[in-house]
């Protein structure tokens, strides 16, 4: 089995590349979205969305702050603002969320979970009501570097 570990200064700067990625596109300056859908997340980003879309929340620029040693062998990049949508498109339960570049390319998916329950998307309810709003309240990416 492989070991291989990579430094605090390496991970940070594939984050931080990550994030320019997320703030470049074609047609820039759009910002990133994060949409929000019921039913199973998807095996990979690669693949089509599933379920119901209930919403799209929308990343300001730059997306996320520096790439930063968050402990625990651990590098981080937390967002900044992620303005509501102040009316979602559909009723449902959140189940997955999908983080797109500006022009629409996917760049990563992560399950949804209400605040504190350590989802890759955390909001302030998983319950959504359409026409009803959606706030995130927290969007963390970590790379582990062990």
């Amino acid at each position: 089995m492989a070991n291989t570990r990579i430094s605090i200064a390496a991970a940070n700067y594939m984050l931080d590349a990550l994030v320019t990625y997320l703030d470049a596109g074609a047609g820039s300056p759009q910002h990133a979205t994060i949409e929000v859908f019921t039913a199973s997340q998807p095996a990979n980003p690669d693949t089509a969305e599933a379920g119901t879309r209930l919403g799209t929340l929308v990343c300001s620029r730059p997306s996320f702050g520096a790439a930063a040693d968050a402990g625990s062998n651990t590098s981080r990049i937390t967002a900044n603002t992620i303005t509501e949508d102040s009316s979602a498109d559909a009723t449902g339960t959140a189940a997955w969320a999908r983080l797109k570049r500006g022009d629409g390319l996917v760049v990563l998916d992560g399950d949804v979970t209400a605040t504190g329950g350590g989802g890759t998307f955390e909001f302030n309810t998983v319950s959504f009501v359409a026409a009803g709003p959606i706030r995130v309240t927290s969007l963390v990416i970590n790379l582990p570097r062990l």
